[in-house]
């Protein structure tokens, strides 16, 4: 009895010892309620009462958290992320989600005003809002050095079509995305659609399928057709996104030859003219798809 007694105390003071018992809790990210944007060394503080850490952050975007502030190799040393690889999600908000030690950013799925609750040994995290999930077409964004800004800009906004497919009508716009210049595709607070290359210069009319969060992108030429994008059906999968100098006809109107041979590209968008084993894009009937050919 005495051993099993002192592990037990062993453990209730391991406990103890993880627990921060009001020591201060930090965050630093995207939120109007934040002291400056992205600034580990003007962090917002958590409120300590009741055993747990509470914070309100408006028009959140994107957050970390840490014990400690300064600059990034500090706070990043002292850093909590979402244990597991697990995302906040609408399915999972309102639940007690459990944290680990790592520097990893937590994504809100919508942009709005969140109640954040941490335990007070560190252990989870909750958030919760009155923020309804919005409804209706993304408001996506051409943003970078090629448009002038990487502010979001009205005038370089996409316009929905259909479902998930947009356009940017360059020529009907008077507007060119030069060769060379840095740029993304994004919605206004770089939150759920925030898409680049994948290291690839992009070539005019071939169809790329770009990953969430990756590098700026290219043009290997000037573009002054139009940008066609098709949004993932789940978040941050994959978008895809079309350069062209055509002349922009619309999705309905655009004569499509239903027999003509099936074009392979490979995953950064070069056109394959005889596929081997492997993921290839195939474009057929003016429809891209995945397909894996063996």
């Amino acid at each position: 009895m005495k051993k099993i007694y002192a592990i037990a105390l062993l453990a209730a003071a391991a406990l103890s010892a993880n627990a921060q018992n009001g020591a201060p809790l930090y965050a630093t990210g995207s939120s109007d309620s934040f002291p400056a944007s992205w600034d580990p060394a003007q962090c917002a503080e958590f409120v300590w009462g009741d055993g747990v850490y509470t914070l309100t952050a408006d028009n959140l975007v994107k957050m970390k958290i840490s014990t400690a502030q300064g600059d990034w190799d500090t706070f990043n040393a002292s850093a909590l992320q979402l244990a597991g690889g697990v995302s906040l999600t609408k399915d999972n908000m309102g639940q007690p989600l459990a944290l680990e030690s790592g520097d990893g950013d937590i994504e809100i799925p919508w942009t709005g005003d969140y109640k954040i609750v941490v335990a007070g040994d560190l252990s989870t995290i909750t958030f919760t809002t009155d923020t309804p999930e919005p409804t209706g077409p993304a408001e996506i964004y051409l943003r970078g050095d090629a448009v002038g800004s990487w502010d979001a800009q009205p005038d370089w906004m996409f316009e929905n079509v259909e479902g998930n497919t947009y356009v940017f009508n360059l020529k009907a716009n008077s507007k060119v995305i030069p060769a060379g210049s840095d740029f993304k595709i994004a919605d206004a607070n770089w939150g759920t659609i925030n898409y680049g290359s994948n290291g690839e210069v992009c070539e005019l009319d071939v169809p790329y399928m770009w990953d969430y969060n990756a590098s700026n992108a290219t043009l290997s030429e000037e573009c002054v057709g139009y940008v066609l994008v098709v949004l993932p059906s789940e978040a941050k999968g994959q978008l895809e996104v079309t350069f062209s100098n055509d002349e922009y006809a619309g999705i309905h109107g655009v004569a499509i030859d239903e027999n003509a041979p099936a074009q392979y590209f490979n995953l950064q968008g070069v056109r394959v003219a005889a596929p081997e084993n492997g993921l290839y894009i195939v474009v057929k009937a003016g429809k891209a798809t995945k397909v894996l050919v063996k």
